[in-house]
C-alpha cells in the first residue's frame, strides 16, 4: 500500500495522470477499476480546492500467464488481429469464422500486457491445443478474479465452452457478451452464477414470473428440451427459461430473488438487443437472496457490500450449496406439462458452511478488476452531480419517499423514484429521463405502467 497527496489530475482516453505534491506524477490505466474509483473520490475534493489523499493497492501480476500456469499449459491465451474472426454474416444469420491453432500461431502473440491492447486486437484462448475461441477479453475480470483467489473456475468454464464451439459457435460469442458484464464470478466447477428473479408461493415454494405454472423451491434443478427453447439472438421476450445479470433486475418485477447454477452448455441465446439477460434450456436454484441483497441489486449495487450475501457467495462458488433435490421438467410453452420428481430431501443436502472462506466480492466491487475506460466526461458527471444534482435528487427523493408508502411505491428504488416524477412533471423527453436514471427507455416504460 501507498499513500500519495494529489493536487491535480487529468485524463486521456487511456490514462488518468495525477499530479503529486511533491512535483511527481502518478499515470494510472483508465481501465481499471481502481482508477474509477479513485477518481470518483478525488475530482470533488480538488475541485473545491482541496488535497485529495490517495492510497493504491499493489500491482496485480499478468493473470493470463497465472491461469496458463495453473491449467499446465491446457489453457493458453494470445492476441491477435479481431479482423481474422470477422463473422460472415446474411441478413438472418451471423456465421463465426473458425481458425485452426496452426494458423492462428503463425500471426498470434503470447499475452503479455493485457491493458495495452488495441481497438484492432482480440485475446484468443486455446483449449487442449484444438479449439479456438476470440473475444476473451471481455473475460478479462473473470480471469483476474482466479488469478487472485487461486481458483480453477475459468479454465473448467474455458474447457466446458470448448465443446459448444463445433455444434454452436454463435451461442459462445453471444454467452461471451452475457459475461462480459456479468458481476458474479465464476463458480469453481466452471458454471455460470446468475439471478433469477421469481414470486413467493408460500414459505418454501415459488413460481415463475411469466405463466405463474412452474412451482420450484430452493434446490429445484428446471429443464426444458432445448428445442423448445428460441435459439434466434433477436427476440428479446420469447420462449426459454430466462436468467439475468444484475443489471436487468431493477426493470424486473417479483417478489423473490435466488441464485442459480447454468451449464455453459445449456445456454441458447443471448438476446443482441439485451445482452443483461440470456435464455436456457436448464437452471439449478441454490440460495435464495435475502431483503438488503435484493434491495442492492435492484439499485444495480454489488449485493456482496452486504456481509451474509458476501458469505453466501463464497459457499456458492465453492460448490458448498445444496444439492438437486427435484427435477421440474417443463414440457411444453407457458409452464404447460410441468412435472416434479422429488431426487433428495432437502435436509440431507444442506451443507455446513465452510467456516475458512473469505467473503466473495463482486467483480465490479473488486479494485483490480479491468472495465470501460473512464472518460473526461465521467469525471465532469461525478464533479457535477456531486454539487447538484445530489442535492436536488435527494430532495426529490425525500419528497416522495415521506408520504405515505402503498405496497408498489415500498418497493420502488431511487432511480424508480426519480423517474416517475420526472415523467409526471412532463419537462423531459423519455431518453433523457431513461439516461439520467440510470436505464432505458423500454424499463422506463415498464416503471411507468407499473408505478405511475
Amino acid at each position: 500500500m501507498k499513500t500519495l497527496i494529489v493536487v491535480s489530475f487529468s485524463v486521456s482516453a487511456d490514462t488518468a495522470t495525477l499530479y503529486l505534491q511533491n512535483g511527481t506524477t502518478k499515470t494510472m490505466k483508465t481501465n481499471l477499476q481502481e482508477t474509477k474509483d479513485i477518481l470518483r473520490d478525488i475530482a470533488p475534493v480538488i475541485d473545491a480546492g482541496d488535497l485529495a489523499e490517495v492510497t493504491l493497492s499493489g500491482p496485480l501480476p499478468n493473470p493470463h500467464a497465472i491461469i496458463e500456469k495453473k491449467s499446465k499449459g491446457f489453457i493458453r491465451f494470445f492476441r491477435a488481429a479481431k479482423s481474422m474472426f470477422k463473422p460472415n454474416t446474411t441478413e438472418t444469420t451471423i456465421e463465426p469464422v473458425k481458425i485452426s491453432v496452426k494458423a492462428l500461431k503463425r500471426v498470434a502473440t503470447k499475452v503479455d500486457e493485457i491493458l495495452d491492447l488495441s481497438e484492432d486486437e482480440t485475446i484468443v484462448a486455446v483449449v487442449n491445443d484444438e479449439t479456438v475461441i476470440p473475444g476473451i477479453e471481455v473475460l478479462t475480470p473473470h480471469i483476474q478474479h482466479d488469478a487472485k483467489n487461486d481458483a480453477f473456475g475459468m479454465q473448467k468454464f474455458l474447457t466446458r465452452m470448448s465443446k459448444m464451439v463445433d455444434e454452436r459457435e454463435h451461442t459462445v460469442q453471444e454467452l461471451l457478451n452475457f459475461m462480459s458484464k456479468g458481476d458474479l464470478p465464476i463458480a469453481d466447477d466452471g458454471s455460470i452464477i446468475a439471478y433469477k428473479v421469481l414470486n413467493y408461493e408460500d414459505g418454501k415454494s415459488f413460481s415463475d414470473c411469466h405463466s405463474g405454472n412452474v412451482i420450484q423451491y430452493v434446490g429445484s434443478r428446471v429443464s426444458m428440451a432445448a428445442h423448445l427453447v428460441d435459439q434466434s439472438r433477436r427476440q428479446e421476450c420469447s420462449v426459454g427459461l430466462h436468467i439475468a445479470r444484475r443489471g436487468y433486475l431493477s426493470g424486473f418485477s417479483g417478489s423473490a430473488m435466488v441464485l442459480c447454477k447454468i451449464a455453459p452448455e445449456d445456454v441458447i441465446a443471448v438476446p443482441y438487443s439485451e445482452p443483461n439477460k440470456m435464455r436456457v434450456c436448464a437452471y439449478h436454484i441454490i440460495a435464495e437472496l435475502n431483503d438488503e441483497a435484493r434491495r442492492l441489486l435492484r439499485n444495480n449495487k454489488p449485493m456482496t457490500s452486504d456481509k451474509e450475501s458476501a458469505e453466501l457467495l463464497a459457499q456458492v462458488i465453492a460448490g458448498n450449496h445444496i444439492d438437486i433435490t427435484n427435477e421440474v421438467v417443463i414440457n411444453e410453452n407457458y409452464g404447460g406439462k410441468t412435472v416434479m420428481t422429488p431426487t433428495k430431501k432437502a435436509h440431507e443436502t444442506v451443507p455446513k458452511p465452510i467456516e475458512e472462506l473469505k467473503p466473495a466480492v463482486a467483480l465490479d466491487d473488486d479494485p483490480d478488476t479491468v472495465i470501460d475506460p473512464v472518460t473526461p466526461k465521467d469525471v465532469r458527471k461525478v464533479i457535477s452531480e456531486k454539487k447538484t444534482l445530489k442535492k436536488s435528487r435527494t430532495k426529490i427523493v425525500k419528497a416522495i419517499k415521506s408520504k405515505p408508502k402503498t405496497s408498489k411505491s415500498s418497493e420502488m428504488t431511487d432511480d424508480q423514484i426519480l423517474a416517475i416524477k420526472l415523467v409526471r412533471e412532463g419537462n423531459m423527453v423519455k431518453a433523457n429521463i431513461a439516461k439520467k436514471c440510470n436505464t432505458s427507455t423500454r424499463t422506463l416504460g415498464r416503471w411507468v405502467a407499473k408505478f405511475k
